[in-house]
């Protein structure tokens, strides 16, 4: 049995592109990666790691390497270890030839580089992973987020485009990002959100007092799961960096404050 049919017969669906076109190595060392394969979809990253760094030690020049060192990176963003995440991930794009693989592993690290608030690095890698492989069905993500991380520092007409090219796929299936993606394309700067009500009157009450207390505060409605909610929010902010400014002023009195598009 190939890696292929053996992970799609574990139901590994987000991994099957992965493993694509591997090469046989002998039985004892394709079980050890598709093992830790199977222990990475079932979150057991630190078997994970355990097994593709034994795979990695035993088949240094083996064609599906770049594989492991793949799994691996992903094994340790599963653990917090971001440094060694993105050592690997190198290291994969390194030694791969293969489109998926380029574009799994950069839209990992732009990832990591989003979740950093490093949104000019992440940019950079979600375009090239697009670029890499652009009938990938991680394109979406990659998409979205290339979005958000435009919007992020302030390039809100160069996001647009981005959002409504998901809206317009109706987001191949995924109808999460379809919905933030509906959320996102009209925005034009972010604002500081103090909590969402089901009722209107809550919502009044509470502008009211926010602006006894000073704070411009101002109600908005906004249609979620098919409910209208009521949002107090305040503020306009070109980048995210100058609503997280604001928000960190505020966050010892309102510590639910969240930044919203």
């Amino acid at each position: 049995m190939t890696i292929v049919r053996s992970a799609i017969s574990l139901g590994l669906a987000t991994l099957s592109l992965l493993l694509a076109g591997c090469e046989t190595t002998g039985k004892a060392t394709q079980e050890t990666l598709n093992n830790a394969f199977t222990d990475y979809s079932a979150r057991r990253f630190d078997d994970a790691e355990k097994k593709s760094s034994a795979y990695i030690k035993d088949n240094a020049d083996a064609p599906d390497v770049a594989e492991a060192y793949y799994l691996r990176g992903l094994a340790n963003y599963g653990q917090g270890d971001r440094a060694n995440a993105a050592k690997d991930l190198n290291v994969a794009l390194a030694k791969t030839q293969r489109a998926d693989l380029k574009a799994k592993s950069l839209r990992v690290l732009g990832d990591m580089a989003f979740e950093g608030r490093r949104y000019e690095q992440a940019i950079d890698y979600y375009t090239k992973s697009i670029q890499a492989d652009p009938t990938s069905r991680g394109d979406v993500h990659a998409t979205y987020r290339l979005g958000a991380a435009l919007q992020a520092i302030g390039e809100w007409d160069k996001a647009r485009p981005l959002f409504q090219q998901i809206i317009s796929n109706r987001a191949e299936g995924d109808q999460l990002l379809l919905n933030r993606s509906l959320q996102r394309v009209g925005a034009r700067s972010f604002s500081l959100q103090f909590a969402a009500f089901k009722e209107g009157p809550r919502a009044a009450d509470m502008v009211r007092d926010l602006k006894a207390a000073g704070i411009n505060a101002r109600v908005s409605s906004e249609l979620r799961d098919e409910v209208l909610m009521w949002l107090v929010q305040a503020g306009s902010y070109r980048t995210m960096d100058e609503a997280e400014f604001e928000r960190t002023k505020l966050q010892a009195k309102f510590p639910l404050l969240t930044i919203v598009p």
